[in-house]
């Protein structure tokens, strides 16, 4: 049986992109199933999205965009970011319907990608749609739920409970074994919280 790893993540968070490398290595060499939660790094940002420099002072941002760009090299992740950081509760919203069709992981490293390495707007209802349909979700139903509102108080919820149990930063990872830690940890950490459950 797979061993579940809860993950809290949000798709604006390069950690969060950086930690696939991990992840995908981990899903080659274990029996594991990863379920995504939402979580909203920034939930002040506007619908319209606002640039990176307006979030970090650039002295900071320098030093962070410079290694970003050095981990994603090593781990051969393409790195073309849009120019304005969105409000991604609408890509959770339909990272919760993912989930309930069985196609969470698949969604999440798909928002992932389209944000990170595609330059593409995930705040865009049209471009959730696309991802969405990539993946063979049904178009209508991912608008019917951005237009509802469908799964907007829960997205809330789970973000409201993870502050409760402790997760203040993104990537979190939580093992069956009660292991937790978070961040781009290295691989090896991953092995080793994976087979303490064994």
């Amino acid at each position: 049986m797979p061993t579940t790893i809860e993950i809290y993540s949000d798709f604006i968070c390069p950690w969060c992109y950086i930690s696939l490398d991990r992840l995908t290595r981990l899903a080659k060499e274990r029996s594991v199933r990863l379920h995504w939660n939402p979580y909203l790094l920034r939930p002040d940002i506007p619908a319209g999205g606002v640039p990176l420099s307006a979030i970090l002072p650039p002295e900071i941002l320098e030093r962070a965009e410079a290694a970003i760009r050095e981990i994603t090299r090593a781990a051969d992740l393409p790195l073309n970011r849009p120019a304005l950081v969105p409000n991604t509760h609408q890509a959770h919203e339909i990272g919760l319907l993912a989930e309930t069709k069985g196609l969470g992981d698949t969604y999440h490293r798909a928002a992932f990608r389209a944000y990170f390495a595609q330059a593409r707007n995930i705040v865009d209802p049209e471009v959730l749609a696309e991802i969405g349909e990539e993946l063979g979700m049904a178009r209508d139903e991912i608008l019917e739920v951005l237009h509802t509102g469908r799964y907007r108080a829960e997205v809330d919820r789970v973000t409201t409970d993870a502050f409760e149990r402790g997760i203040h930063s993104v990537p979190n990872f939580i093992f069956a074994s009660g292991k937790r830690f978070s961040g781009a940890q290295p691989y090896e950490e991953f092995l080793r919280a994976v087979d303490a459950t064994r």
